[in-house]
């Protein structure tokens, strides 16, 4: 489970959350994953939304509503300013959740 949340939140940066999710059920079925592996899967799903909140990149979302921002408010978030709080709030939401995913 420690694997599927490294990969989740370092991946996820790479192909956005939704499409990394995808792509890794797929892996995890091809390894014999299954319905029954629901700590897996809660894994994948809690690690994949946090992942979204580490860079702009990390969810499709986030691009959303920071062009919404830009394009409504005439204001914008840049890359480096998003990665500051995300870099904490990332952290700190795996750490609160892996307890109980490990439990």
């Amino acid at each position: 489970m420690l694997s599927v949340t490294a990969v989740s939140i370092l991946l996820s940066q790479v192909f956005s959350n939704v499409l990394l999710v995808k792509l890794f059920t797929e892996l995890l079925k091809s390894y014999g994953y299954g319905l029954g592996d629901t700590n897996v899967w809660l894994t994948l799903a809690a690690t994949s939304t946090i992942a979204g909140n580490l860079t702009i990149l990390g969810a499709a979302s986030n691009i959303i509503v920071l062009e919404t921002l830009e394009s409504k408010m005439g204001a914008s978030i840049t890359f480096t300013e998003f990665l500051k709080v995300g870099a904490v709030v990332t952290p700190v939401n795996t750490l609160a959740y892996l307890p109980f995913l490990l439990a």
